[in-house]
């Protein structure tokens, strides 16, 4: 059941098991059950080590993991049933033309195992590297597969979007995953609030903190943070957004031929024209002024806090 434990309340609130005990019932036959058919990227339960470490390729200065889906998702799953914190991210072209432009993102970035997310990145590995990513592992599809793949019950806080998007958003991923949200929290709380939200999130127990802020702020949030905290961290953009329903994916035709951008575009042209349109052309400058450069020598792979090899235990 979830509990959303108000800032006051946190002192009386008790820590979840890390045994992640089964969900209660909710009124339906489903409930818990693994839809891993309704997601290309999830994985099985047997979650064998994916190697020493990622390919790794700098792009416009963002280190990115080249893995496959679940690759990905079993990385995650095994730093969040060893209970062991870190920062997760993805980049697309708009998260790179904000890295190459704001040195406090970048820094921030270089604390995270970061995906590929979106065509812009893959055509700049294609230029810079001669070899396009294994998947496009875009957030809404990634977190899906990951929620699907955790033990059942899995102890979740929900961070971020506006009020009342999370909670909203917790109904359905429960009853979808078989996870358990322990807390929630719109994204529009003040820095005098941070202390206390980062208590109430240890103390709900959560075994992964999922954050939907948008760039850069669930990034640099992130990195402020996930040292404190005993779970990993997973930075989704809009993700909330879709699963409580208050923004339409595009058709499943369209994602496939990596357009979703556009369909967005069209959803939201004000607020997505700049991004888009111009953000877009200044990202691939940005790459062939790299590949022109020779600036593709990708950095170390992120220390405890980023890739470590999973267990298969």
């Amino acid at each position: 059941m979830r509990r959303d434990i108000p800032f006051a309340d946190v002192a009386h609130s008790h820590r979840a098991s890390i045994d992640f005990a089964p969900p209660s019932p909710r009124g339906s036959a489903n409930t818990g059950a693994r839809r891993t058919q309704a997601y290309p990227l999830a994985v099985s339960d047997n979650r064998a080590p994916v190697g020493a470490g990622p390919d790794v390729r700098q792009i416009l200065g963002v280190n990115v993991a080249a893995l496959s889906g679940p690759q990905a998702v079993a990385l995650i799953v095994d730093q969040v049933t060893r209970r062991q914190g870190g920062m997760f991210a993805f980049c697309n072209a708009h998260t790179a033309n904000l890295a190459n432009s704001r040195a406090d993102l970048r820094e921030a970035l270089r604390h995270a195992t970061v995906f590929n997310d979106g065509i812009g990145v893959d055509l700049a590995s294609r230029l810079l590297y001669g070899a396009s990513f294994p998947e496009n592992l875009n957030g809404t599809d990634l977190t899906p597969a990951l929620l699907d793949a955790l033990p059942a019950g899995t102890p979740v806080f929900l961070l971020g979007s506006r009020p009342g998007v999370a909670q909203d958003a917790a109904t359905v991923l429960e009853q979808r995953h078989g996870i358990t949200v322990v807390g929630t929290q719109h994204g529009y709380f003040t820095p005098h609030d941070e202390p206390l939200l980062l208590q109430q999130i240890a103390a709900s127990g959560a075994a992964l903190v999922i954050v939907a802020m948008g760039n850069p702020w669930q990034e640099l949030w992130a990195a402020r943070n996930h040292e404190a905290l005993a779970a990993p961290i997973l930075c989704v953009g809009a993700f909330l957004d879709f699963a409580a329903g208050r923004v339409s994916r595009a058709p499943v035709t369209v994602r496939n031929l990596r357009l979703e951008w556009a369909y967005r575009l069209l959803q939201e042209p004000r607020r997505l024209a700049s991004r888009y349109l111009l953000g877009n052309a200044t990202f691939l400058a940005a790459v062939l002024r790299q590949r022109s450069a020779r600036q593709v020598i990708a950095g170390p792979v992120p220390g405890p806090r980023g890739w470590t090899e999973p267990t298969g235990e």
